[in-house]
Formats: structure tokens, sequence, C-alpha cells
């Protein structure tokens, strides 16, 4: 039995939803698909709300311990790509990435653990590249807007700029929308901070914690974000988005990757420069508002650093999140939209910056029902042919989305019809901003110092 698809926690809320897509898309007969978790009495259930009848239609049923390497082996020998999407991967992504590496099966998850991820990283990249096998993290929400916002922003500066291509000096993304962290997500934070030093927390959670390279220091969290629409005029304020972390820290691989690839060759085509630096936001009404929703997140992550808490915080967000297919209805109503404003570097040949502003937007729970899509979208990449993929994913190793898949698992993800990807300069000039008086970067300075000693000490 030979599976093109293998989807690990196929059971769980976002495993179904995996399973759901695949199992209807309309590419479906060119590939076999394999629904793995623990429980066969889950496993069949979840045949039976999906209406699948098995292997008469290329879907198997695959009943695999994740944290027993036996079955782990055993599962993925017949796979060509995995879907990971059992989390904490603290715990399963080990034994997962190793069988990858030891079978040459390729790779996607949505490990929004920077502290799994640095470390894996560090310990099976060497590995995997000599394999040949490609490792693509964080292949949801969390980081495929903002990767795939920057790319394009990129590739429109380059469009302008063919004498003598521009980096990009700055990049600001704010998000708008409905919806919400998703229950594995949150189980993914309490892991964490259960289980890891506070002080490989603070590593793994920096801007720097996954790129091969060093780099320039980014400008820290700020507790209030405004942005100049650069053809509007109008301000956009915002406070902390809970995901911005894994976004920088993925932006500044992708970053650290091309430098690499692009200092082999002549041309700088694709490289983002060395003076690149990323930064994101969640739009609100008003200014207060985004000072506000900065202080439930960074509160949130003062308590679930502190044992006593996290406990209740675990109980107070698991409450009303049931694994039930019948929620789609709900989450197709959702939505969400990703405006950014890039701004080039200048030159002589190019002396005033280019402005790129680029919007993604999105129809569905991001958390979720589009989560699920583009994970998915992303294993069927490596399906397709190989020629046609980024050079870097032909070598393996742990990549990002952009690097392993560029404008293929954009286009695909336009052809689904939920997504809507728009790229072009503007010619005003735009004006970012941040804090706007010198106490509000204090608090949040402060708030960030309590918290890591807060961490520290319980």
């Amino acid at each position: 039995m030979s599976i093109d698809i293998l989807v690990l926690g196929a059971t769980g809320l976002t495993g179904k939803l995996i399973s759901r897509y695949l199992a209807t898309h309309t590419a479906k007969p060119t590939f076999t698909i394999g629904l793995a978790g623990r429980s066969t009495t889950k496993l069949d259930a979840l045949f039976g709300d999906l209406s699948i009848l098995g292997d008469e239609k290329g879907v198997f049923r695959v009943v695999v311990d994740l944290l027993d390497d036996r079955q782990v082996d055993a599962a993925l020998s017949k796979a060509k790509v995995v879907i990971n999407a059992a989390s904490p991967y603290h715990f399963t992504g080990d034994s997962v990435v190793k069988a990858c590496i030891k079978y040459k099966v390729q790779y996607v998850d949505l490990a929004g653990e920077l502290v799994w991820t640095r470390s894996a990283i560090q310990r099976f990249d060497a590995q995997a590249r000599t394999a040949g096998v490609a490792l693509v993290n964080l292949c949801g929400f969390d980081c495929i807007p903002s990767d795939s916002a920057v790319y394009l922003a990129n590739q429109t500066i380059k469009q302008h700029s063919p004498r003598a291509p521009l980096g990009i000096a700055s990049s600001v993304g704010c998000y708008s929308g409905t919806g919400g962290l998703s229950r594995g997500t949150m189980e993914s934070i309490y892991t964490m901070f259960d289980h890891t030093p506070i002080r490989k927390i603070v590593e793994g959670m920096g801007d720097t914690s996954l790129s091969p390279i060093p780099g320039r220091m980014w400008p820290i969290p700020r507790p209030i974000y405004s942005l100049r629409d650069p053809q509007t005029g109008n301000i956009l304020v915002g406070g902390m988005f809970p995901l911005a972390p894994l976004s920088r820290a993925l932006l500044r691989r992708t970053w650290g990757l091309l430098e690499l690839e692009n200092a082999r060759s002549e041309e700088r085509i694709s490289s983002y420069g060395p003076e690149f630096r990323y930064d994101e936001f969640v739009q609100t009404p008003n200014r207060l508002i985004g000072l506000f929703l900065t202080l439930i997140v960074v509160s949130f992550m003062f308590c679930a650093a502190i044992w006593p808490i996290r406990p209740l915080l675990r109980w107070m967000f698991s409450q009303g999140i049931g694994a039930r297919l019948d929620e789609i209805s709900v989450m197709e109503k959702r939505s969400f939209s990703l405006f950014n404003v890039t701004t080039s570097t200048t030159s002589k040949e190019y002396p005033e910056p280019i402005v790129v502003q680029t919007v993604i937007r999105g129809q569905g729970d991001a958390a979720y029902l589009l989560t699920s899509i583009m994970i998915s979208e992303s294993a069927l990449c490596f399906l397709g042919s190989r020629e046609a993929l980024p050079s870097m994913t032909k070598k393996g190793g742990f990549l990002t989305p952009m690097t392993a898949f560029g404008d293929i698992l954009i286009e695909r993800l336009k052809k689904t019809g939920r997504f809507e990807f728009k790229s072009e300069r503007v010619r005003h000039p735009c004006e970012g901003g941040g804090a706007r008086k010198v106490g509000y970067r204090a608090l949040w300075m402060l708030a960030l110092a309590v918290s890591v000693g807060a961490g520290y000490f319980f």
C-alpha cells in the first residue's frame, strides 16, 4: 500500500478539516490519502463523518501512536508526503522528523512551537539536506499570509528596479477580520511553559531564533502600532498580534535562507537584503483599544508562565471548543485580510524608495478552515513536478513556505477561490508609526521584564 499524503493527527479538529478538504479535492483521483490517529474508534467515526468509503476511494486508515518510534517508522515508510497536524510537537515532532529523513518523506506542519522548531533545526537540518528531504514548518494562518505578503512585495520591488534590484528596508503588516487562536496553538503555549526552562523560551521566541545567519536587530514589539495607508493617507492603528512572534521568526528564516542562497549566485534577485526588517499588528478601532489588546496578550503570556495559574487558563479556554465538523457553517462566514506596506532601500540608480502595497484576503475561519486549506495545498505542491519547485526545496532541509513553494503555493491558493493576492507599487511615500509616547514604550519594556522574571521565578 502506497500513500501519497499521510495526515497525522487526523482525528483532531484541524486534522478533520484537512482530511475533509483532501478527500473532496478536485484532484483527488490523482492521489491517495492516509488518515492517521491512535484510536481506531475515532478513525471510524471520522470516516463516518466524512462519508468516506475507505480503500475504494484511495483513502486509508492508519493506526499509529506517535510516541512509539516503531509504529511511526511503519506508517511513514509507506508515504510520500506527511502533514503533521498532531500537536504538541514537543512530544511527537522528533520521531516524525527522524522517520521522514530516514524514508525520504517530504514534510509540512503547523508547529507554532518556536522552541521545538529551533531545536529540531539545530539537530536535524544537516541530516535532512544530506537526504534531500524538505521539512516545511508553519504552513498555516500563523505565517503563510505574512510570508507570502513580503515575498510578493519583494517581487514587485524587483520588477520596478531592474537595473540594480533593490532590497527591503521595512515591511509592516496589519491584520483585520474575525476568528481567534486555535485550541492546538494554545495547548502548544501551555506545553512550552510546562516543559521548557524560561531561558530556552526566551531564546526560542527571539526574532533570530530560526535564522541560519545573524542580522540586524528588528524593532521591539510595541504597545500601540500605527501605519499610514500610502494611497488614502488614512492611519491604521492597532495592538499586538498574538502570532507575531511566529511570523517574525519565520520571516527572519526566510530572509536568512535567501541571503545564503543568493550569496552563491552573481545576481541577488530574490534576496530581501541586509536591511530587511518586519513587524505586524492587529487593527483596532482606536489606539486605546489597541493598547488594551496588547495588555491582554502580555497578561495572558504572563499568566501562562506561572504554574498555579496555567491549569486554570487551560480549563477556561478549552470550554466550548468542540471537535465537530458541523461548525463549518460558522467558519464559512468568517474572514481575514492582511494589509502590508513594504518600503525598499535606495541606491544611486534609484535614489527614491519604492513603496509597495500588498493585500491578502481569505474567506473562512483563518485559525481552522483556511489553515487546513493552506497546509493541504502546501503538501500537494510536493506531488507536482519536482522540477517546478524552487531550488532550495530540491536540496532539502528545514524551509519556510515561500522558500519551499513560492509562486506555486500562491497560485494553488488562488485557485481554491478562497484567497486573493494583490501587490502593486504606490506612488506616495508611506509613513509608519509605533508607540506615540515614550511612556508607552517604557511600560511595555517593564511588562516584558516582569513576565520573564515571573516565569523564571515560578
